[in-house]
């Protein structure tokens, strides 16, 4: 739809003068951006804020705005929503200026908003920090979270109706919502016409008509991602274009979804990394994590994480001591894993009982070493955590398959037992590591109400609700490992064998292990 008014153009709106307004860049026309539903114009009157007049296309110039206005008007204090403060032409009342201007019809006067659209942004590649990253991803969350605290949703979240005021530095707000015509509230009525996709933020399934207060959570949670890790040159150097992904890409397994999980750990921890893996692998809308989840993962301003290739002040005061806390090795400033034994830099050595590391002389086969600079990565990964330079692995590295290094041992007391090596495989493929330096593990679902945080925590994962949350217990003993089923309710299985409660099974490699409904394979 092109422009209907041109610059300069007066129009009497109750009483009060607006002015079409020029464009900054190109005279004579008119200051308006043209969308797939209409145009929005820049208006203004005589001492007051500039206004946005949005004109709909023919079929967008529907009756019920003026109710559905009318609800989102109650909104107004809600953060992110300015433009819920509007008002619809309606026919009854505006009836001179419609006969003058017919195609203003059922349009919308509303605040205007000085800033670019997340989407420009994307495909701009405009780099952000880490902090300015923060900054628009923690406020977009705590939006949402209130949102959907109140049963609303926006139902058509995409980088094009997501401002940024907050870059210009001339607004209190960082973000704000835009297209809210679709916008979904109880009692609110269903404005069918404005439901459309959203190329790049949709997920395979839409929302189910009696759970629109669930509708933003998969866009919701791509753009908070999106953001998080626009900080890193890898992510923008791939975003496919004014989305980081590609339509055809979406909840399936591809190259930027490895990226992006990459850059959210290495950013901002492996808790939202999770929980960016679980939206992905969602069925539904009420299968992703609420936005509430994010609030709670997403750090806040007062810690900041820390920069690629950069030490944060823990880690410049352990590489002052220059070992690893677990088997005494040198340490770089940068790496946040030991690289012989695999220990986390930070984490404390259990000292439940005496523990002797020894290690071999080469580095274990499943700690992947980068060939470009030579970090060494947990198992798994895709992608180096320093450089993001891509890993080689068994089916890319024949020499992998050639390697016999034994592992690293552990002597625990009197006896020697595996250490470091366990691990389990998701059956989405997800590896999880046992945390080195104990010789017991916990398995189960957080709680923090209780105060339950388990060592394997399976929450995060496909029907991780149906684990309880004290389900099972590994143990070292000896130089076995095995597994204790503690729950009397919900099951587990080795190898489709139901277990008895608090009855030790000795665990081998490649065993099928089910807690509830969550399936793994053992592996060391």
């Amino acid at each position: 739809m092109s422009p209907q008014l041109s610059a300069g153009d007066i129009l009497n709106i109750d009483g009060t003068e607006y002015v079409v307004a020029m464009h900054p860049e190109r005279k004579d026309e008119p200051y308006a951006q043209m969308g797939r539903r209409g145009v929005v114009y820049n208006v203004s009157s005589s001492g007051a804020d500039a206004m946005a007049l949005k004109m709909f296309s023919p079929r967008y110039r529907v009756p019920p705005l003026v109710m559905h206005t009318g609800k989102l008007a109650k909104l107004c204090d809600l953060p992110a929503i300015s433009a819920a403060n509007r008002k619809v032409l309606t026919p009854q009342r505006y009836t001179t200026l419609l006969r003058q201007q017919p195609d203003l019809s059922y349009a919308i006067l509303m605040p205007w908003i000085e800033g670019p659209s997340w989407a420009q942004l994307v495909q701009g590649q405009q780099a952000l920090t880490s902090s300015e990253s923060l900054s628009l991803a923690s406020p977009l969350a705590q939006a949402l979270s209130i949102m959907e605290q109140g049963g609303y949703a926006h139902c058509a979240l995409a980088g094009s109706c997501l401002l940024l005021p907050g870059l210009t530095g001339r607004s209190k707000s960082a973000i704000e919502f835009v297209g809210l015509e679709q916008f979904y509230g109880p009692s609110f009525p269903k404005l069918l016409e404005f439901l459309s996709p959203t190329p790049g933020y949709n997920a395979r399934s839409n929302p189910d008509s009696d759970l629109l207060s669930n509708a933003d959570r998969f866009a919701g949670g791509i753009l908070i991602a999106e953001m998080l890790t626009w900080c890193d040159d890898t992510v923008r150097s791939s975003r496919w274009g004014s989305s980081y992904f590609d339509p055809e890409e979406m909840q399936k397994p591809c190259q930027r979804l490895d990226i992006l999980l990459g850059a959210l750990r290495q950013y901002w921890g492996d808790s939202l990394a999770e929980l960016f893996r679980r939206l992905w692998n969602s069925e539904n809308s009420a299968d992703c994590p609420s936005f509430g989840e994010w609030v709670i993962f997403i750090p806040g301003t007062a810690t900041p994480p820390v920069e690629k290739n950069e030490a944060s002040e823990p880690l410049k005061k352990l590489a002052k001591n220059n070992k690893c806390a677990n088997c005494g090795e040198p340490l770089a400033s940068e790496v946040r894993f030991c690289d012989r034994c695999g220990f986390k830099v930070g984490d404390i050595v259990s000292t439940s009982l005496p523990v002797t590391v020894r290690m071999p002389d080469e580095v274990p086969v499943l700690w992947i070493k980068c060939p470009k600079c030579g970090h060494q990565n947990p198992p798994g990964s895709t992608f180096c955590e320093m450089d993001r330079a891509e890993l080689p692995g068994p089916t890319n590295d024949k020499k992998w398959e050639e390697q016999d290094i034994s592992p690293p041992t552990a002597v625990i007391g009197s006896e020697t037992a595996f250490y470091v090596i366990p691990r389990f495989v998701h059956s989405s493929g997800f590896v999880i590591n046992f945390k080195p330096g104990k010789t017991s593990w916990d398995v189960g679902r957080e709680d923090p109400v209780y105060d339950i945080h388990p060592d394997i925590d399976l929450t995060a994962f496909e029907n991780g609700s149906t684990v309880s949350r004290q389900h099972a217990q590994i143990r070292v003993n000896g130089k076995d490992i095995v597994l204790i089923s503690v729950t009397p309710t919900n099951w587990t299985r080795v190898n489709s064998v139901r277990l008895l409660p608090h009855t030790p099974v000795v665990l081998k490699p490649g065993d099928r292990i089910e807690f509830a409904k969550v399936v793994v394979t053992f592996n060391t």
